[in-house]
């Protein structure tokens, strides 16, 4: 394939400083946004005064929702709170209208509090968001995707994004004058029932709404895979867009890392002699079928690029003793 150029806390007694540590730690926040979004195709209304996350001691931290304003990308969504300093979520009532089904859909769910904790105190080197000399928060959204029938999916966003769960609604009964009470911001200039507004969106939407009979719930099915470089190129750092919707940055034991999603780009520094390069891959959608019709996805696969020479590059799929080139690629050289 072608490359295409481009002092005081000394005095304090040890055990009153881990106290103290321990209660500012209960009481600290993190900076974060809720974004809201669907998976492509199952464009839904999130009803504002019935959606909100808690804190562990069961007060809410911020409501989120409206009319018709969330968008279509699995991993990430539009911006529908404050970016502040809330407490670490705990729980989460979801409550939305799917203009896939016609339904009222909710979902209570239990977060993984200590693990967003942790994630949203985690650092990064910011080398593929134009701060190489910097470390910044890796995380700073809390993402909401919903799906088909009932699904939710959680996410952290920001320089990574990553899946935090998965998890199953269900069904339920709002009578509309009250999600338009909850969710619009002004009642509309003319009476409008719920059968009514479900038709005008699903014939407006048409196109995007054929969209979700390309979802497969199997791209969460965990896979193994890594990047590797042919010799004498060797790999400094890579990141990676996957099909599962997450975003993830190796820069530490890159040679061993593994990912659980197929990959549809990824952008790779190489190091050959004193030179260092970047390149960017992107593959082509065929590459999920690909990948699940020639690998056992137990085992992990080196998504392999060779250059022959300077100005061309091929990617090869390795398990074992298995290796098959995937030729619908583009890459090209980018700067640094």
């Amino acid at each position: 394939m072608k490359v295409h150029k481009r002092t005081f806390i000394k005095k304090i007694p040890q055990f009153f400083l881990l106290i103290f540590c321990l209660m500012m730690r209960s009481t600290m926040a993190n900076e974060y946004q809720v974004d809201i979004g669907w998976v492509p195709g199952f464009i839904s209304e999130f009803n504002n005064a019935q959606t909100y996350i808690n804190d562990s001691s069961g007060k809410v931290i911020t409501h989120f929702g409206g009319r018709n304003t969330a968008g279509g990308a699995l991993g990430t969504g539009v911006q529908n709170s404050p970016k502040a300093e809330f407490q670490t979520p705990s729980t989460m009532l979801v409550t939305w209208l799917s203009f896939k089904d016609g339904y009222f859909w909710q979902a209570k769910i239990d977060l993984p509090e200590k693990d967003i904790s942790r994630l949203f105190d985690e650092k990064i080197q910011g080398i593929f968001v134009s701060q190489p000399y910097q470390k910044v928060q890796r995380y700073n959204k809390l993402v909401v995707n919903v799906g088909p029938q009932g699904k939710v999916y959680i996410f952290l966003g920001g320089v990574d994004i990553k899946l935090i769960g998965k998890y199953q609604g269900y069904k339920i009964d709002i009578p509309w004058e009250t999600h338009v009470k909850d969710t619009w911001s002004s009642s509309p200039a003319q009476p409008i029932t719920k059968h009514q507004y479900i038709t005008k969106v699903q014939e407006s939407r048409k196109d995007t709404i054929k969209q979700a009979e390309q979802f497969d719930e199997k791209i969460f099915n965990p896979i193994k895979w890594k990047l590797t470089l042919n010799q004498p190129n060797q790999l400094i750092a890579y990141t990676s867009k996957m099909i599962n919707g997450e975003d993830q940055t190796i820069l530490d034991n890159v040679g061993q890392t593994t990912l659980n999603s197929v990959p549809k780009i990824f952008i790779f520094d190489v190091k050959n002699g004193s030179k260092i390069s970047r390149y960017r891959v992107k593959l082509d959608p065929i590459i999920y079928a690909f990948f699940h019709d020639n690998f056992n996805s137990n085992n992990v696969v080196n998504f392999n690029i060779n250059f022959p020479n300077a100005n061309e590059a091929n990617l090869y799929l390795e398990q074992g003793a298995k290796k098959v080139e995937f030729k619908k690629i583009d890459i090209e050289e980018i700067k640094r």
